[in-house]
């Protein structure tokens, strides 16, 4: 039997309004919501994909206290491929959605440093690259920040796709 422990769930169809704090809930097969956040997180599009087929806003629902969705997980988590499919389904406008600190998935790929998902997500929405979330950083910015790690190649993905002034000068650091 699979545990989640203190996880707030918010799923409706017409706008999110059911909300509760699961503290420890037992049998995630019977609770949707739980096994949308387990989906993404482990990057099972089945599983995902048959929950979103009987309840289609949990496409965009916010499944962590953090308001995160299913796309803001699977793009932290380096899922690409989930990515994909989930953007697919999607409008512009759902690619978008902020978190609660006011970051888009493609500030969570970029952290995470998955250029493919980050590739799938600006495919869809190319003005992904001018949303500033949380401290007002872009995802460029997050991908300097925070996926350093990560490595150059995510560094320097949204650096040739962003079309703000400070990013040459970026591009020209990263390129030493």
């Amino acid at each position: 039997m699979e545990t989640c422990s203190h996880t707030m769930i918010a799923i409706n169809p017409s706008e999110g309004s059911f909300q509760r704090d699961l503290g420890e809930a037992e049998d995630l097969n019977d609770q949707p919501e739980e096994s949308l956040y387990l989906a993404a997180l482990g990057g099972n599009w089945e599983n995902a994909e048959r929950i979103i087929k009987k309840n289609p806003g949990a496409l965009t629902a916010k499944i962590s206290m953090l308001s995160l969705t299913a796309l803001h997980v699977s793009a932290f988590s380096g899922h690409s491929k989930f990515v994909e499919k989930l953007v697919e389904i999607m409008s512009p406008e759902q690619v978008a959605l902020p978190d609660l600190t006011g970051n888009t998935a493609h500030h969570h790929a970029a952290t995470a440093g998955s250029v493919k998902a980050a590739m799938a997500l600006l495919k869809k929405n190319p003005a992904l690259t001018e949303y500033q979330g949380n401290q007002g950083f872009i995802p460029l910015l997050s991908a300097v920040v925070y996926g350093a790690e990560k490595g150059k190649e995510m560094t320097w993905f949204p650096a040739r796709r962003t079309p703000h002034p400070s990013s040459k000068l970026l591009q020209r650091i990263i390129s030493f």
